[in-house]
């Protein structure tokens, strides 16, 4: 009888591919952060106005702050999850990409239009690109989190 190589891989429980799938998310949301802040800024807005628009009650810049990690966090355990179930799809930067953007247009028509319309201002092409950043980065993440648990687990 032949071994599949896929059956000698560790199954990665839920509770762990969240929990990696949500560093993973806050780290991302982290340089994506950066990158709305930075954007904001080369566009003539401040710092702080970019952070304000992230709380959606639009008023303060640690609400704004929490609120962005709060929701990378979700969304990468929420990846983390979904990926662990189809660990054939390669490369991770390619999963968290096509990840994003679903995200990006939930986020875009459904969640920002009643939860923080302020942050549809940022404007589409800053909003994607984020997201893009935000995609890629939590796909290669969390494919390296998965693959150095799985390493250490054989050991």
């Amino acid at each position: 009888m032949v071994e599949h190589p896929m059956s000698r891989l560790k199954r990665v429980n839920a509770g762990d591919a969240a929990v990696d799938g949500l560093l993973a998310g806050l780290v991302a949301g982290l340089v994506k952060g950066l990158f709305l802040v930075l954007a904001g800024v080369l566009a003539g807005g401040a710092w702080r106005d970019v952070l304000i628009q992230l709380d959606p009650q639009g008023s303060s810049v640690l609400r704004g702050l929490l609120a962005h990690f709060a929701v990378a966090g979700i969304y990468g355990a929420i990846f983390g999850v979904v990926a662990s179930r189809f660990r054939r799809v390669r490369p991770g930067w390619l999963a968290g990409l096509v990840y994003s953007l679903f995200v990006l247009l939930f986020a875009w028509f459904v969640l920002l239009p009643v939860a923080a319309p302020a942050l549809r201002e940022v404007g589409a092409p800053t909003w994607a690109f984020g997201h893009v950043i935000y995609g890629l980065l939590l796909g290669t993440l969390a494919a390296s989190s998965e693959s150095a648990g799985s390493r250490l687990s054989s050991r």
